[in-house]
């Protein structure tokens, strides 16, 4: 309910701040071009009496440059009532209706390529100004909530998907992978300092590292296997085990034998060994999600 109203309120005030869009140099550029045979007109109906238009006009015997510094004075003295509306409705009156409608054309154009460049960085497009409004008026843990959210539902989908099959064994491209979530620690709580402990922040947010995940994944999948969940044929590579020793369960399977770290690595040979060294009580569990629970109350 909260993320549907945040996102109602940004559209609202998305859509109050276009309207009230500031003129910029491209505007006043774009009506100096086309409309400078009528600067006066416009000046008038922009709030510039007669003595000041004169002015202009003396300064310079070239319209366009008296048009120029007629709407750069505008802005600068109007600030932020110097808006697109503003300046539409004073062409209009001026009888410049074309050059009006052309500029709001040219402006939807600016706004849509903007938007546009803004969807392919972020999910949804915030107005800088919008931003700034909803980070002073939005609680801090309103913010971090967000942002939790937004790691478990943008970040962990790309870090492991495929993780089943796919699960780095190197140092380094485990660092690798590590390093992301960090990185996304750190923006859920938005703590920057390098004196900060980025391992006391995993803690903080209860977050396992992806190595353990990526493994709890793999055995939950071979947990499938053994109990027929899967349709997969599994009969030439899941062999039981011969004997057994103290302590271990029944539902032991022979290694597979590599040569190679690239096959040796891979997922059955890698998860036959860690299979056979899960407590009884874990591989017995009568349902995949009791296997889960107990995966994760058993360390690596």
């Amino acid at each position: 309910m909260w993320t549907l109203f945040l996102l109602c309120l940004c559209h609202s005030v998305s859509v109050a701040l276009q309207r009230e869009r500031k003129v910029d140099s491209k505007q006043v550029f774009f009506v100096k071009t086309h409309a400078a045979s009528s600067w006066k007109d416009i000046a008038g109906h922009l709030g510039f009496d007669y003595d000041t238009i004169k002015v202009f006009d003396m300064k310079h015997w070239d319209p366009r440059d008296s048009c120029w510094e007629m709407l750069h004075e505008w802005t600068k003295h109007k600030k932020s009532a110097a808006t697109e509306d503003e300046l539409y409705k004073a062409l209009v009156e001026a009888e410049r209706r074309d050059v009006a409608e052309r500029l709001h054309q040219a402006c939807l154009c600016i706004q849509k390529k903007e938007s546009l460049i803004m969807r392919k960085r972020t999910p949804i497009y915030l107005d800088g100004q919008l931003c700034r409004v909803l980070m002073r008026n939005v609680p801090e843990e309103t913010c971090m909530q967000l942002r939790l959210q937004r790691a478990a539902q943008w970040v962990r989908p790309h870090l492991e998907y495929s993780a089943t099959v796919w699960d780095p064994y190197t140092t380094k491209g485990i660092q690798a992978v590590e390093a992301v979530q960090r990185r996304a620690a750190r923006v859920t709580l938005n703590d920057y300092r390098q004196t900060s402990s980025v391992t006391q922040m995993l803690n903080d947010l209860q977050w396992t590292l992806l190595s353990e995940r990526r493994r709890n994944a793999r055995l939950t999948f071979f947990y499938k296997l053994v109990n027929n969940l899967i349709n997969i044929n599994t009969d030439s590579l899941l062999k039981p085990a011969q004997g057994r020793t103290r302590g271990s369960h029944t539902l032991k399977f022979q290694p597979l034998y590599a040569r190679t770290d690239s096959y040796k690595y891979s997922y059955f040979p890698r998860t036959i060994p860690e299979w056979n060294a899960l407590p009884g009580a874990v591989v017995t569990a009568p349902t995949v999600e009791s296997f889960r629970a107990r995966l994760e109350a058993c360390p690596p």
